[in-house]
């Protein structure tokens, strides 16, 4: 599992508004709170941060740092009864903003899937900020091929195939991945690709079209690029045998509701760390604003047909 600080956040600053709405009349600071809670790592992370005003309706145009240290912050696991108080820290990890970004973070909390967790923030000035998230649930994996291989004696079949089936609303981030080496001179290098769903043709070529997220429950990898990709990996070199495919996994990355409501309405915030300033969309904090989500994430190895390999003329795993 992935043990490096891996959160999103989404900074919104501003209520809605429309053209006979002054935003900025009476203005009243408030608290945001922001955490995604990850049931694929032991690390947990939170930010607090305030509204601001600034000349002009251009948020952008804020020159200081918007996160505040100083709040006191728990994480709460119904199924567990356990509460654990995040510690106090910064980073330099948001460039847009001045100096180290203060955040808080508690390590070996460890949810579990359907698991309940609150967050509970008490800020410098007594204001509470209170969100909770149910962690998803895991999907059902069915994949059309236990293997992944082009080879079929069905004409009609271009593509391979998986889907998933979950109950609940959520928002999925999948990703086939190929995993091979080189073995030159007994030395070793491993390499990754990930797999596109299939090319788009354009003035400047066909361009690689990969998943991206989605609500749909399942998709499909085109075989013609699937032998591209496998051919292209050796491109240039004619020692074919000197590659070694090993297998290819798949991931599948599930927002929760909070986050598939907020993303649905917003985009773009599946980078480590990016923040959006745009209106208020979503918030399900109580005592303020933000969001308050939760993520999992699993994976499934595939295995590569030996013979389809070899077809290649590399040879299969170590």
């Amino acid at each position: 599992m992935k043990k490096y600080l891996l959160l999103t956040v989404l900074i919104l600053f501003f209520n809605g508004c429309d053209e006979s709405f002054d935003p900025k009349k009476n203005f009243t600071e408030k608290y945001l709170l922001y955490s995604i809670i990850k049931a694929d790592s032991s690390l947990q992370v939170a930010m607090i941060a305030k509204s601001f005003e600034v000349d002009g309706f251009n948020p952008g145009l804020y020159q200081g740092n918007p996160f505040e240290a100083g709040s006191t912050v728990s994480i709460y696991n119904s199924r567990t009864r356990e509460t654990t108080l995040l510690s106090d820290t910064s980073a330099t990890v948001l460039p847009q903003f001045p100096g180290e970004t203060p955040f808080y973070k508690a390590e070996k909390v460890n949810p579990r899937a359907m698991d309940t967790i609150t967050i509970v923030a008490v800020t410098p000035t007594g204001s509470t900020l209170v969100g909770k998230t149910v962690i998803p649930p895991p999907p059902v994996l069915r994949l059309s091929n236990s293997q992944i291989t082009t080879v079929t004696n069905d004409p009609n079949r271009t593509t391979w195939d998986v889907s998933w089936t979950i109950q609940g609303d959520f928002i999925f981030v999948p990703k086939l991945t190929l995993f091979y080496a080189t073995d030159k001179n007994g030395v070793v290098k491993g390499y990754r690709i990930e797999i596109p769903l299939t090319y788009i043709d354009s003035d400047n070529g066909r361009i690689p079209f990969y998943p991206s997220s989605t609500r749909a429950r399942g998709l499909s990898f085109d075989f013609e690029v699937i032998d591209d990709i496998m051919a292209q990996i050796s491109e240039g070199d004619m020692d074919k045998f000197s590659y070694v495919i090993q297998d290819a996994v798949f991931e599948l990355l599930i927002l929760d509701n909070n986050l598939a409501n907020y993303y649905s309405s917003t985009e773009g915030f599946l980078d480590e760390f990016s923040v959006r300033l745009d209106e208020v969309t979503y918030s399900n904090v109580e005592g303020g604003l933000g969001v308050v989500g939760s993520t999992s994430v699993i994976t499934r190895k595939v295995n590569i047909e030996a013979n389809y390999v070899q077809g290649f003329g590399y040879r299969s795993r170590l």
